[in-house]
C-alpha cells in the first residue's frame, strides 16, 4: 500500500520549504507566509478528497497556496478579488 504523500514526512518537509520560499517572495513578510502556508497545508488535508489527479499533489497544494496569498494580497490593500458580481459595464 502506498503512502499519502500529505503524511509522509519527507514529502511534506520539502513541499512546505518550497510553499514557504514562494509565500515570502509574494509576501515579503515571514509570519505572514508561515500563516499562508499553514493555512493552504490544512485546506489540502481538509479537502484531499476534491484532488482528483488531473495535476501531481504538489501542483494542487501551491495552487492553494497560490489562492491563500491572493487573498492575503487584497485584504492588505483593500480590494476585494475580482468577481463577476463586482464587475460593471460602461
Amino acid at each position: 500500500m502506498a503512502i499519502d504523500p500529505l503524511h509522509d514526512p519527507e514529502f511534506l518537509t520539502g513541499l512546505r520549504r518550497d510553499m514557504l520560499r514562494f509565500a515570502e517572495m509574494q509576501l515579503r513578510d515571514r509570519a505572514q507566509a508561515e500563516d499562508a502556508v499553514q493555512e493552504a497545508l490544512t485546506g489540502a488535508l481538509m479537502g484531499k478528497e476534491k484532488f482528483s489527479s488531473r495535476a501531481s499533489l504538489r501542483t494542487w497544494v501551491l495552487a492553494i497556496l497560490k489562492t491563500r496569498l491572493s487573498m492575503s494580497c487584497a485584504a492588505r490593500f483593500g480590494r476585494t478579488l475580482w468577481s463577476p458580481a463586482t464587475t460593471t459595464t460602461t
